[in-house]
């Protein structure tokens, strides 16, 4: 069925979430309608398993290099937001998200990117990376957010010096800080130099 989710993801970036029709989806996958909705009953449904299939996989490999695994998440979610779908979705995204149906699928799908960043900021954590303490869900946030929001919703080019940079500079702040979660105290360690393209 994945050319269903393929053709619903594609009629999508074209038309919108409004126009979608699913009698288009299944003209365009050659899947009979009824096929379509025994697998997925609601259009959110079926536009949501779309959208989770269209994006480009993430690479998940623990490298052992916090920088290396914060650097491939945001090149490979760049990739897929230049494809032409990528850049379609997008725009349905930014035009529609007061449509409700729609902002409760894209809140649902930033809360599993929430998740996925999180968690590669805990496997840095487990292994000794960043201070015991780091909020992993915090420390996502401000490495990505601003990177995503710049090159997807602003539609910024960004060069790659600007995010090897921005990445750098949020993970040295991360590393100076050491906490201690028991007491909640905080305690400094020297101050590293923040030089552009430290690594």
């Amino acid at each position: 069925m994945s050319s269903v989710l393929k053709a619903t993801a594609q009629q999508l970036s074209k038309v919108g979430y409004a126009a979608l029709r699913v009698d288009e989806v299944a003209e365009a996958s050659g899947v009979n309608k009824t096929t379509i909705y025994r697998r997925w009953p609601t259009k959110p449904e079926l536009v949501i398993a779309a959208l989770r299939q269209a994006k480009t996989p993430v690479r998940t490999v623990d490298k052992g290099d916090l920088r290396a695994d914060v650097l491939d998440w945001v090149h490979d979610h760049l990739a897929f937001a230049n494809t032409q779908v990528g850049k379609g979705l997008i725009r349905v995204i930014l035009a529609e998200r007061g449509h409700p149906e729609l902002a409760a699928i894209t809140k649902a799908l930033r809360k599993e990117q929430q998740k996925s960043r999180a968690e590669l900021i805990q496997r840095a954590i487990d292994r000794g990376d960043l201070p015991a303490g780091t909020d992993a869900e915090l420390l996502a946030d401000i490495l990505f957010v601003p990177i995503m929001t710049r090159a997807i919703t602003y539609g910024d080019r960004l060069p790659e010096r600007y995010i090897e940079h921005a990445v750098d500079l949020v993970l040295a702040g991360a590393r100076a800080l050491d906490r201690e979660p028991s007491s909640g105290r905080q305690v400094r360690r020297a101050r590293p130099r923040l030089v552009a393209g430290a690594r």
